[in-house]
This record gives C-alpha cells, structure tokens and sequence, in this order.
C-alpha cells in the first residue's frame, strides 16, 4: 500500500478528535443533535486550523444512520461511503480552479437531483474567495433558497474577499489559531507508536514554526521522520524548517548592537550559505528582536515568548543596556523590508542594504523632531535680531548693495505656504500604492524656504532609495503639489548629516532680504 502522509492519515473522524475549534464542534454538534440543519455555513480561517475536516465530519454527522451525540459513527455504510468516496452526495470543490460561471451554473443544474443514498447532498466548496464576482452573483440565489436535500459549506481563508451578499446567507464559523499547547499535545499523541523519540524542545519548536497551523506541524513531523533518526532534535527541526536556530540570531543581533558591520555580514552569508532563504533570514531576525522587545517592555515575558529558559535570560542579559526605541526602529525597517523583499530581483544584497543601515544607525536618527528643534532655535535668533532693530549701516563691512530681483524670472510659488503636513503626502503616496517611495518616506519631515522644499528623511539609505530613480522624485514632488497647490524645487537631504549652520544661513539671508542688504558667509 502506498505511504500515506501523516497530516492526512491523522485527519480527524469526528468532532471529539478535532484539536481546539471547541466553540465551533459544539454548536454543530448541538445542531446535528436538534436536527436544525441551514443551508448553507461560511468556515474561515488561516490555513491549517482544520476548515476542510471540520466540513467532512459535518458531511458525514448530517447523514449517519447512527449518529452518536452528534457525532459521526464512522461505521454505517454512508459514513464508509463519504470516507471511501464511493458515495457522491457529498461533493468537494476547489474553487481556485472551477470558478467560472459555467461550473456554478453546473452545481445550479445538479442542485434539483435528489441524493442516490444519504438524507442531504453536500457540496464543500473550499477556497470561495477565489470565484469571479460573475459566479458569485450566479451563486447568489442557488445559495439562498437551494432545495430542502442540499447543503452548502463554503471554505476560505480570506473572508474579506467574499462578497457582502453572500456573507449574510450563511452561518458563519471563524476558526482560531491553534495553539503551542495545542499543537504539541497532538504532535506527541502521533509520535506514540513510531519508535521514536521527539524532544520536548523539538516538539514545541514545530508548534512555534507552525504558526497555529496544525496540518504545517504534522506536515514537518513527518518531513522529520524522514530522516530516521531514533531522536528528533531541535537541531533535526531546523535543518528541515531550513531557518536558523536562536543563538545564530543572538550573534547577529549582538553584532548588529556592537555596530560590528564585518561580523553582521559573516554571519548573514553563513547562514545563507547553510541553504536559508533571504526572506527566511529576514523573518527570523524580525521575530527575534520582536522577542526582545517583549524582553524590554514587560516584567513576565515569558507569558509571551515561546522558548526555553536559558534562551529567555540570555535575551534579557542582551537588551539589558539596549533603548527600547532602537528596537522599535529596528522592527520598523526589517517590516518594511520584509514588504519590499518579494520585489526586489537581488534579494541577498538587500538584505545585505538592510542590516547595515540598521547597524550603522544613531539616536539621532530616531528623533523625527531633532532638526525641527534646531531650526526653531535659530528662528528664535532671527526674532532677537529683528527686535533689536538691526538696521543696513550695523551690519558687518561684507554687506553689498541690496538684491534686485530678475525681472525674468518666473516664480512657480501660487501661495505661501509656511509649513506643511508631510503625512498627508505620505497618505496619498500610500492611497496610490507608491510602494517604491512612501517606505522610505516614513519618519520624515519638511523645512520650506521660498521656492524650496528640502525633505529631510532618516538615513543616507533612504534617501538613495528614494533617488533611485527619477520617477520617485517627480512622483513625490506631484504629492506635494497636490496638497500644497505650489511646484517646488524639491532636495533630499539626511537629518543627522545636515549641517549646523545651513539654516542659520538661510535664516540670516531671509532677514538681510527683509532689511534690504545682502550678507556672504565667510567659511
């Protein structure tokens, strides 16, 4: 007989077998029970949590000849017959590839048949999202007034994309996450009669990978399995999972802290070249600082963060000397990274990018309002000069004669505009799905001076980013027209690296101009 994998060969039978979903197997229980069967029920849910099994169980509850406080017998010949596929009343349909007008138009035809054998015809259709919005308006009236003998159990993962209409024709059953503990009950429960022995520590790094997707847990047991090894490791269950282990992670987190830029990228390009994935790479360092974070931020972590002790205090040992803003700036990027990373043709050397913007960083980078600040002091050096009366024949010998404006030239400022709201241009640059420019846009604001708009942004990386090709600055330079109504001469400038004296310059020549002179810098 061929192998059967273990994820299916452990699909549960009955209600009672289906791990967690409790809110969920008593009230069709219940259901099955009182006979007050609906026509048609919505089951969603992430991937995994047992959507597809719970129909089939339901299938098979509704049409047993000897049901067992709402349970399925598994044993009278229409339960056999669903489970050997040898009755076809009950009906499995995949809609990510019969979801065309036609196919419904097809299950609207068959719909007016009786059953050959059960009580109820039963048509699970998984993935209903993926219909065309023609199917699912031709679904529209089949699903809320179908013959007594048929029931509908729709299945998907994204109840969003389901129209309103059909939403409110079906009872609706969200499927949870499942959890650690969940999970590692059943992973042990499966592990019993192998032979083999699996780690507690293994055990619960499948249940962590696995997100609270049981089938993905069972689904790495078995990949686990494979090798034939008399004890399943944690080291056994990395290897498979193909991501670094925690105390990689450690290592580069502490390298990236040290400002270590060498030592970040030995060991990213060792960890890479051990057959991890960028994106791989990139989410475990996400999760690890997220883990810190909770380190930082809370007195029990341990409520919240799935790992062994020694693994708990040697992250607390390591943001112990660690601001909690850096972390927070930290998460941020590798989220934006993580975004983008799909995008990007050369998926290794940006993550390279990444890691050494993140490790190169400074607090100063981090203050949104630093350079704001500063250049409110120097407005308020400009005022003391304009309250003490400052006038032509005071000013230092290096004055010149006063600036005649060109008559030519063509001024494209409309209106004056003293400030300006940047997260209205970052709105509209995310509305748009400015994807190539809004990201790095983030944390930034905008000093005008005349016809000038400098953006100061947070880093040098950003900022290349951003310049990276022409259409980015002229996309941002129509935000910026769009709310201001003024085309600007628009620079790009890093907030730690602008000089001191540039906007006391720019202040100083504002108030010469007021006065009437004109005043040169010496260096």
């Amino acid at each position: 007989m061929a192998y059967k994998v273990l994820y299916r060969e452990w699909r549960p039978l009955s209600f009672n077998d289906v791990v967690e979903q409790e809110h969920v197997t008593r009230t069709l229980k219940k259901s099955v029970m009182a006979s007050r069967i609906a026509h048609a029920y919505l089951f969603t849910g992430t991937r995994g949590t047992g959507k597809t099994s719970m129909a089939l169980i339901f299938a098979r509850a509704i049409n047993c000849l000897n049901p067992k406080n709402g349970n399925p017998c598994n044993k009278c010949s229409n339960c056999i017959g669903i489970l050997n596929h040898t009755i076809l009343d009950v009906i499995e349909i995949d809609a990510a590839s019969n979801n065309s007008v036609e196919n419904v138009r097809t299950i609207r035809e068959e719909i007016m048949y009786t059953p050959s054998v059960t009580k109820f015809k039963v048509y699970i259709i998984d993935e209903v999202h993926m219909l065309s919005p023609g199917a699912f308006n031709a679904l529209l009236k089949t699903l809320e007034e179908p013959p007594s003998h048929v029931v509908f159990i729709l299945a998907t993962t994204e109840p969003h994309k389901l129209p309103a209409t059909i939403l409110s024709r079906c009872q609706r059953y969200d499927f949870h996450r499942i959890t650690v503990d969940g999970i590692n009950q059943r992973l042990n429960k499966i592990i019993e009669n192998t032979g083999v022995v699996l780690e507690e520590k293994a055990s619960k790094m499948i249940a962590r990978i696995a997100d609270g997707a049981l089938r993905n847990a069972i689904s790495l047991l078995d990949q686990c399995l494979a090798l034939d090894e008399k004890t399943i490791t944690v080291k056994d269950v990395l290897e498979c999972a193909g991501i670094p282990n925690d105390l990689a992670m450690e290592k580069l987190a502490l390298a990236i802290f040290e400002k270590n830029i060498a030592k970040v990228l030995e060991i990213t390009g060792k960890i890479l070249m051990e057959g991890k994935s960028p994106s791989q790479l990139l989410q475990s360092i996400l999760y690890y600082y997220r883990n810190l974070l909770i380190c930082k931020s809370v007195t029990n972590p341990e409520e919240y963060i799935e790992c062994t002790t020694e693994d708990l205090l040697r992250m607390k040992r390591l943001v112990s000397k660690v601001d909690v803003d850096i972390l927070t700036y930290v998460i941020k990027e590798l989220s934006i990274a993580d975004a983008l990373l799909k995008r990007i043709s050369q998926p290794k050397t940006y993550l390279e990018v990444v890691l050494i913007n993140i490790t190169t960083m400074n607090l100063s980078q981090l203050e949104d309002t630093s350079l704001l600040e500063r250049i409110t002091s120097l407005e308020r050096k400009v005022n003391n000069l304009k309250q003490a009366k400052v006038t032509p024949k005071e000013l230092p010998p290096i004055v010149a004669k006063k600036v005649k404006p060109k008559e030519t030239q063509k001024s494209h400022i409309q209106k004056k505009v003293e400030s300006l709201d940047f997260s209205q241009v970052i709105k509209i640059l995310t509305d748009d799905n400015k994807v190539d420019v809004y990201p790095y846009l983030l944390g930034s604001h905008t000093v005008i001076n005349g016809e000038e708009l400098q953006v100061i942004v947070t880093s040098e990386f950003n900022k290349n980013m951003i310049l990276d090709s022409k259409d980015n600055l002229k996309t941002l330079i129509k935000a910026i027209k769009q709310i201001t109504g003024n085309q600007y001469i628009v620079h790009l400038k890093v907030g730690d690296k602008e000089p001191n004296n540039n906007s006391f310059e720019d202040m100083t020549k504002k108030v010469a101009k007021e006065l009437g002179a004109t005043v040169n810098f010496e260096d």
